[in-house]
């Protein structure tokens, strides 16, 4: 699992500092890539293939809508490869590379200031609908 290979980052990392050792975890969000429009496509697709009687309540007119609004949202918290791999660069390259690199606007934006706050308000904010 991820959090599994965290971890054992994380201990690798405080292994091998007294060798001069320097290990970073790289966490990519989500990325910019063709996925994203083939994931859009295969949805669309499978909307227009879907029975009647499954696609009626909706319309094609507002799920097409919905399609595109959700589009802009992933467009604005992907990040470009080229910013993926500039942490990688950085890691290998740096006298002082960082422990973490997080990759996606999401991530740096939001989660990581929230890990700050105290349990129960996180939990209230990541988990309230």
């Amino acid at each position: 699992s991820k959090h599994a290979i965290e971890a054992y980052s994380d201990t690798l990392r405080m292994e091998m500092e007294q060798f001069g050792v320097r290990v970073s975890i790289i966490e990519p969000g989500p990325i910019k890539t063709e996925i994203w429009d083939k994931a859009k496509e295969s949805l669309i697709k499978n909307f227009k293939d879907a029975p009647r009687e499954r696609t009626e309540d909706f319309g094609e007119e507002w799920f097409l809508k919905n399609s595109e609004e959700n589009s802009k949202d992933v467009d604005r918290i992907v990040a470009p490869p080229e910013f993926v791999a500039e942490c990688v660069v950085h890691a290998l390259a740096s006298v002082y590379p960082q422990a973490r690199y997080k990759t996606d606007l999401l991530a740096r934006c939001f989660y990581y200031p929230v890990s700050f706050f105290p349990e129960f308000i996180r939990d209230r904010m990541l988990y309230s609908s």
